[in-house]
Protein backbone atom coordinates (compact mmCIF):
# COMPACT_ATOMS: atom_id res chain seq x y z
CA UNK A 1 0.00 0.00 0.00
CA UNK A 2 1.44 3.88 -0.51
CA UNK A 3 0.93 6.16 1.97
CA UNK A 4 -1.55 8.47 2.59
CA UNK A 5 -1.77 11.39 0.44
CA UNK A 6 -0.84 14.99 1.61
CA UNK A 7 -3.57 17.20 1.79
CA UNK A 8 -2.55 19.51 -0.44
CA UNK A 9 -1.77 17.38 -3.59
CA UNK A 10 -3.71 18.10 -6.35
CA UNK A 11 -7.34 16.39 -6.78
CA UNK A 12 -6.99 15.97 -2.94
CA UNK A 13 -10.34 14.89 -1.29
CA UNK A 14 -9.12 16.06 1.97
CA UNK A 15 -12.07 17.05 4.09
CA UNK A 16 -14.94 15.28 1.65
CA UNK A 17 -17.75 12.47 2.39
CA UNK A 18 -18.02 9.75 0.07
CA UNK A 19 -20.80 6.70 -0.08
CA UNK A 20 -20.00 3.94 -2.36
CA UNK A 21 -22.85 1.39 -2.53
CA UNK A 22 -21.96 -2.37 -3.35
CA UNK A 23 -18.31 -1.10 -1.83
CA UNK A 24 -17.34 -4.32 0.25
CA UNK A 25 -15.76 -6.05 -2.58
CA UNK A 26 -15.08 -5.87 -6.30
CA UNK A 27 -15.23 -2.49 -8.34
CA UNK A 28 -16.44 -1.29 -5.34
CA UNK A 29 -13.84 -2.35 -2.97
CA UNK A 30 -11.15 -0.58 -5.67
CA UNK A 31 -13.03 2.82 -5.85
CA UNK A 32 -13.17 2.78 -2.40
CA UNK A 33 -9.57 2.46 -1.48
CA UNK A 34 -8.85 4.67 -5.02
CA UNK A 35 -11.05 7.58 -3.13
CA UNK A 36 -9.01 6.81 -0.12
CA UNK A 37 -5.40 7.30 -1.93
CA UNK A 38 -6.85 10.37 -2.88
CA UNK A 39 -7.35 11.58 0.59
CA UNK A 40 -11.11 10.94 1.25
CA UNK A 41 -11.87 12.30 5.13
CA UNK A 42 -15.02 10.23 5.58
CA UNK A 43 -16.31 7.14 3.62
CA UNK A 44 -19.39 5.20 3.85
CA UNK A 45 -19.58 1.79 2.10
CA UNK A 46 -22.57 -0.32 1.93
CA UNK A 47 -23.03 -4.48 1.33
CA UNK A 48 -25.43 -6.65 1.21
CA UNK A 49 -24.30 -10.10 3.94
CA UNK A 50 -20.59 -10.54 4.03
CA UNK A 51 -19.61 -8.26 6.65
CA UNK A 52 -15.65 -9.10 7.08
CA UNK A 53 -15.43 -8.06 3.41
CA UNK A 54 -16.55 -4.82 4.40
CA UNK A 55 -14.77 -4.61 7.66
CA UNK A 56 -11.40 -5.36 4.95
CA UNK A 57 -12.19 -2.82 2.78
CA UNK A 58 -12.83 -0.23 5.92
CA UNK A 59 -9.56 -1.34 7.10
CA UNK A 60 -7.43 -1.04 4.29
CA UNK A 61 -9.02 2.54 2.99
CA UNK A 62 -8.37 3.42 6.88
CA UNK A 63 -4.66 2.42 6.76
CA UNK A 64 -4.85 4.44 3.76
CA UNK A 65 -5.56 8.14 5.54
CA UNK A 66 -9.43 8.05 5.78
CA UNK A 67 -10.38 9.33 9.18
CA UNK A 68 -13.75 7.82 9.35
CA UNK A 69 -15.37 4.99 7.84
CA UNK A 70 -18.39 2.67 8.18
CA UNK A 71 -19.69 -0.13 6.82
CA UNK A 72 -24.10 0.06 6.38
CA UNK A 73 -25.62 -3.75 5.97
CA UNK A 74 -28.42 -2.89 3.22
CA UNK A 75 -30.34 -4.38 0.41
CA UNK A 76 -30.80 -2.52 -2.77
CA UNK A 77 -33.72 -3.99 -3.40
CA UNK A 78 -35.53 -1.84 -0.44
CA UNK A 79 -37.68 1.19 -1.72
CA UNK A 80 -36.34 2.98 1.26
CA UNK A 81 -32.30 1.62 0.38
CA UNK A 82 -31.45 5.47 -0.63
CA UNK A 83 -33.33 7.24 2.18
CA UNK A 84 -31.85 4.82 5.13
CA UNK A 85 -28.83 4.69 3.97
CA UNK A 86 -28.28 8.64 3.62
CA UNK A 87 -30.44 9.32 6.97
CA UNK A 88 -27.90 6.60 8.52
CA UNK A 89 -24.21 8.32 7.04
CA UNK A 90 -25.57 11.74 8.31
CA UNK A 91 -26.46 10.72 11.72
CA UNK A 92 -23.17 7.58 11.88
CA UNK A 93 -20.45 10.53 10.27
CA UNK A 94 -21.70 12.98 11.40
CA UNK A 95 -21.94 15.44 8.55
CA UNK A 96 -24.70 17.30 6.62
CA UNK A 97 -22.77 16.93 3.25
CA UNK A 98 -22.08 14.00 1.08
CA UNK A 99 -19.62 14.81 -1.62
CA UNK A 100 -19.37 12.00 -3.89
CA UNK A 101 -21.92 8.97 -4.55
CA UNK A 102 -21.06 5.95 -6.35
CA UNK A 103 -23.58 3.65 -6.91
CA UNK A 104 -22.27 0.07 -7.51
CA UNK A 105 -24.46 -1.98 -5.52
CA UNK A 106 -25.85 -4.72 -7.84
CA UNK A 107 -28.87 -6.99 -7.38
CA UNK A 108 -27.58 -10.04 -6.22
CA UNK A 109 -30.86 -11.91 -6.21
CA UNK A 110 -32.76 -11.20 -9.18
CA UNK A 111 -35.42 -13.71 -8.39
CA UNK A 112 -36.67 -10.47 -6.10
CA UNK A 113 -36.85 -7.98 -8.77
CA UNK A 114 -40.16 -7.42 -10.37
CA UNK A 115 -40.80 -7.74 -14.05
CA UNK A 116 -40.58 -4.18 -16.12
CA UNK A 117 -44.47 -4.12 -17.26
CA UNK A 118 -44.87 -4.99 -13.50
CA UNK A 119 -43.20 -2.23 -11.83
CA UNK A 120 -44.76 0.74 -14.72
CA UNK A 121 -47.91 -0.57 -13.76
CA UNK A 122 -47.11 0.52 -9.85
CA UNK A 123 -46.07 3.91 -11.35
CA UNK A 124 -48.82 4.31 -13.30
CA UNK A 125 -51.42 3.17 -10.42
CA UNK A 126 -49.41 5.36 -7.83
Amino acid sequence: MSAPPSSDAPWSLNGKTAIVTGGSRGIGQAISIHLARKGLTKLAITYASNIEAAEETLKRCQELGVEQAIAIQADALDPQFGPKTIAEVVKRLDTTVIDILVNNAVLANTAKTLPIKDITLIIEKG
